[in-house]
């Protein structure tokens, strides 16, 4: 359990996923970089395993959530990845 609990949490930082949170039988995934994206998209990489919001990615904690949760993190590493970054302003 504490390798699995380690692997969470470096697929969380690679995804840009600050927390994981359980809010009553959802789990929910808060990563602030989803508010500069077209989340439409990363809903289409993830479908039906999660729903994607403003800042957070949510699904409901059934039978098989931890193999969902490995899932939904590497989904949403690669859609990070696939973002373009923000260039900061001149002068900066």
């Amino acid at each position: 359990n504490l390798m699995w609990g380690l692997r969470i949490k470096v697929l969380a930082r690679e995804a840009g996923v600050r927390t994981v949170l359980r809010e009553n039988d959802q789990l929910v995934l808060h990563a602030p970089w989803l508010e500069r994206v077209n989340r439409g998209r990363v809903q289409a990489r993830l479908k039906d395993l999660a729903h994607v919001g403003r800042r957070e990615v949510r699904f409901p904690l059934t039978k098989g959530w931890q193999t969902r949760l490995q899932t939904v993190l590497k989904r949403l590493r690669l859609a990070r990845q696939a973002t373009p970054r923000r260039r900061p302003a001149e002068g900066n």
